[in-house]
């Protein structure tokens, strides 16, 4: 299981604001910077985390949609803030 995609999964199926606040693009893997992109731009707009209906309307790109599906598919048990903790130190590790 990707652990970015898990956690885009989970954000967005339980609409958490507030762990997305905390996320970073950096945090992320190169290939999820564009979803990344769409789904902070959807916030800022809305003020609000957008649906995956929703995300699949406003991506135009193929990349990017192929993206969405793959993370749509994963089944994730974890919580959203521990797997963005996850993801900080592993970002922290590679910078190191």
């Amino acid at each position: 299981m990707n652990i970015a995609s898990a956690l885009i999964k989970q954000v967005i199926e339980l609409q958490d604001f507030e762990t997305w606040t905390s996320v970073r693009k950096h945090y992320l893997p190169a290939e999820y910077h564009s979803l990344f992109k769409v789904i902070d731009s959807h916030c800022e707009k809305f003020h609000k985390m957008p649906t995956m209906e929703e995300l699949r309307f406003e991506i135009r790109d193929n990349a990017t949609k192929e993206k969405l599906f793959a993370v749509d598919a994963v089944e994730v048990e974890a919580d959203a803030f521990m797997l963005l903790e996850y993801l900080k130190n592993e970002y922290a590790q590679t910078e190191i």
